[in-house]
């Protein structure tokens, strides 16, 4: 995927200036600048490119932050990132992040009700998400050995929304399962002494995922490591305040406290991105 560095403006920043800024005006001049560069340049990335403008176009749709037709406003996009799709599955060289950047943006669109919904485009929009689902999972077993725990929890919490939302949990259980209970014993394995800053924010996205994923098992045997561990990371502080609130059956969503996370564009994005019952405030 083409990737062009040193920009201002990136699809989390972007996501952050919408979420906190009322200008209306001033953050579609924004959007509008970004979408009209990355075409300028053919760059067709997820962190300053089309890929991520589409889900971000997708996602202020979804949440009435944008009015218009999504389906209208992103016809040429979804046929471009298709062809990033086959792409990105035929290549043995793509990796868990490339992966997880197309599957969200299939997700995204999957959650918009388009004003005339169309059978064949909704079906190509299932069968690349199975396709990318399918090919992470791979790569996932193939490189289980040298995946980073703070990688393949990221894998696990992206699954967790995807079984709430759009996603046949038939599809991936048993891998799901599996990840999870080698993910939880390692970590039941590891001295206090010897968590880092990375296994304490792994740790809070294994339990955003556990209770996502509504497994009270997981997130009793997440919380007892939580429990035997000082936490020293801010953004993991944070992020245990979230899971602990977090029930994605809640009518009445969590609502995260912006200012907990300011200029983490990163993990605002990953909030949004991964969990369901959730809003910013």
């Amino acid at each position: 995927m083409n990737h062009v560095k040193n920009r201002k403006i990136t699809t989390h920043r972007l996501l952050s200036q919408f979420l906190v800024s009322s200008n209306k005006e001033t953050n579609e001049m924004l959007l509008d600048s970004f979408v009209e560069e990355a075409m300028l340049i053919d760059n067709y990335s997820f962190s300053d490119g089309l890929l991520g403008a589409g889900w971000l176009i997708s996602y202020l749709i979804k949440h009435k932050i944008l009015v218009c037709d999504v389906d209208e406003i992103l016809y040429d996009v979804d046929d471009l990132i298709y062809k990033l799709t086959i792409k990105a599955v035929i290549n043995s060289e793509t990796t868990i992040e490339e992966l997880l950047q197309l599957i969200s943006y299939y997700q995204q669109r999957l959650l918009n009700k388009s004003k005339t919904y169309n059978i064949y485009r909704h079906f190509a929009l299932i069968e690349c998400l199975k396709l990318l689902v399918d090919k992470t999972l791979s790569t996932l077993s193939e490189n289980s050995l040298i995946l980073a725990p703070l990688e393949k929890s990221r894998v696990l919490l992206k699954f967790s929304y995807l079984v709430k939302t759009c996603f046949n949990e038939k599809e991936i259980e048993i891998p799901f399962y599996n990840h999870m209970e080698d993910l939880i014993f390692f970590y039941k394995k590891m001295k206090p002494d010897d968590f880092k800053a990375e296994d304490e924010i792994t740790l809070c996205y294994l339990q955003l995922t556990s209770k996502q994923y509504e497994n009270p098992y997981w997130v009793n045997c997440v919380m007892e490591i939580i429990k035997s561990i000082e936490i020293q990371n801010q953004v993991a502080s944070s992020l245990i305040k979230v899971a602990d609130l977090y029930n994605p059956n809640d009518d009445n969503y969590v609502s995260i406290e912006l200012f907990d996370f300011i200029q983490k564009y990163d993990v605002i994005f990953l909030l949004a991105n991964n969990l369901k019952s959730l809003k910013f405030k």
